[in-house]
């Protein structure tokens, strides 16, 4: 459906104020797919409050003309959804954002590619989106922006005249200034962060870095211990790990015992206790240490006697791009020898599914699972984590093995905590989870979901959207206050009569 001629999107008279939420991928309501961590907390976050959920459709266009943005309604929640060109898509996401800035965050600027083509399309797109965002903007609306696509959203919103209070979310780790300063546009990207009324990061290590960059590198000073001054700005900064939602969760698990997927899995898998990792396809997920590290286990005597099944869920992702198509040929060379020294005629210990299951289907399998096996090299929160948690069956609940690296094990302190590099150390793990006594594996899930529900997905966003509400109006200079009275379209509609650029 094309969106309408008005250039609002909510027109009652008695509108409630309305939260906006831009991000670079948008899940539909009812979309069954697993996605990735920032759509499940997104997702799972929302609520009855209006909200527009605004970011890429996930299309390709042949062309500008093309990319006139649609939107669709479910009760109180608009999906607005914009495509990209080819060249878009090219620079905006496969370039710059995922061949630069995600190695870069990721603690890997080795494998970065940088190319001040791509770079420029990706401030491009973000100016395209703040214009299509201020036709149709209400001036108190709360802008809820998400993660390293969009960073420089609200430098190009505010250039438009933009008043609104707008946050920003970052769902990948922030390294060190060391590390940040090895991408050559990092003063020009990351001073947009400032331009933000707030931003919240997953861990307090993140948050601790943004704001020793901020004042080393940008000039920002910190106040209150806190929060950074920046020219006339001040800008809340905090750590606001994302959750899950919980209850939705254990509700999926619950009916996978009813409808008998569980029983499914335990047939199809045999009666050995199951090992499980759900992961996207990237190296920062140590899919290759963590087949290690089970391999190692296996060669165990110990292990041989008490056999275990290790089921790996590793969805596509960026595939066209050497190191994951590296990676992927990598696991299937380690899954064929592990197979090869090991398997016997009635146990096959290693199955590797490249694909995407339903969330109903992990359900299923975090249900049957003894043991969580999460341990990425480096990885914002892993969302992962919490949903295996939520799933277990509190009488007999399976055991969570973390990576130090992970963004949850700030706070999963309960779960079994390795560093994955250490392969001998994490097959250890593994044996220690698959002989925990119930009494321990019940003490440690008690705590382990009182952490999880604590830090809920709808905590979340309440804390972030309080966050944001009690931060005083952006500051605007000049002619400050004709703005905020004027309508965000006519003025869009009269810089564009005067053929003004709507950075």
């Amino acid at each position: 459906m094309r969106l309408p001629t008005s250039p609002t999107l909510i027109t009652s008279p008695q509108r409630a104020r309305r939260v906006v939420i831009v991000s670079n991928r948008v899940t539909r309501p009812g979309c069954t797919a697993h996605a990735g961590g920032l759509t499940v907390a997104i997702g799972d976050s929302l609520t009855a409050e209006p909200t527009t959920w605004f970011g890429w459709s996930g299309r390709i266009s042949r062309s500008a003309a093309e990319r006139e943005p649609e939107c669709e309604v479910c009760d109180q929640l608009q999906i607005l959804t914009t495509d990209l060109t080819a060249h878009e898509h090219a620079g905006f996401y496969a370039g710059f954002s995922n061949q630069c800035l995600w190695p870069l965050l990721h603690h890997r600027p080795d494998l970065m590619q940088c190319d001040n083509e791509a770079f420029a399309t990706y401030v491009r797109v973000n100016q395209r989106y703040a214009s299509t965002l201020m036709a149709r903007l209400h001036p108190d609306d709360l802008l809820w922006v998400h993660d390293y696509h969009l960073m420089p959203l609200a430098r190009a919103l505010r250039a438009a005249g933009a008043c609104q209070r707008l946050g920003f979310f970052l769902h990948v780790p922030f390294p060190p200034s060391e590390v940040i300063a090895r991408l050559p546009w990092h003063r020009q990207l990351f001073s947009a962060l400032l331009e933000y009324d707030a931003v919240a990061f997953q861990t307090s290590s993140d948050t601790d870095n943004f704001r020793h960059y901020a004042q080393a590198v940008l000039g920002a000073q910190l106040v209150d211990g806190c929060d950074l001054q920046c020219a006339q700005r001040l800008v809340r900064c905090r750590t606001l790990p994302a959750g899950i939602d919980v209850d939705d969760l254990a509700r999926l698990a619950r009916a996978a015992d009813t409808n008998g997927d569980t029983a499914g899995l335990r047939e199809f898998f045999g009666r050995d206790p199951l090992i499980a990792g759900i992961d996207r396809l990237d190296y920062s997920k140590g899919l290759l240490e963590r087949f290690r590290a089970f391999e190692h286990f296996l060669a165990n005597r110990q292990a041989r006697e008490h056999r275990a099944v290790y089921v790996q869920v590793a969805a596509p992702s960026r595939e066209p791009q050497a190191h994951y198509a590296n990676l992927r040929l990598g696991l299937e060379h380690a899954e064929e020898a592990i197979t090869r020294r090991f398997a016997e005629a009635d146990w096959v210990p290693l199955h590797c599914i490249k694909g995407v299951l339903s969330r109903g289907t992990l359900a299923a399998l975090y249900r049957v699972a003894r043991v969580g096996f999460v341990t990425p090299m480096r990885d914002g929160m892993n969302l992962v984590a919490k949903e295996y948690i939520a799933a277990q069956d509190p009488d007999d609940p399976g055991v969570l093995i973390l990576s130090e690296f992970a963004g949850a094990a700030e706070t999963l302190r309960e779960a079994i905590i390795v560093n994955p590099l250490d392969v001998e150390v994490t097959a250890n793990a593994i044996q220690q989870a698959l002989l925990m006594p119930l009494a321990e594996r019940q003490r440690r899930h008690a705590a382990l979901c009182r952490r999880i529900r604590g830090q809920d997905a709808h905590r979340w966003r309440r804390d972030f959207l309080a966050l944001l509400r009690n931060q005083p109006a952006a500051h605007v200079p000049g002619d400050g206050h004709r703005i905020l009275r004027q309508p965000m379209a006519s003025r869009v509609r009269k810089r564009q009569r005067a053929g003004g650029e709507l950075t």
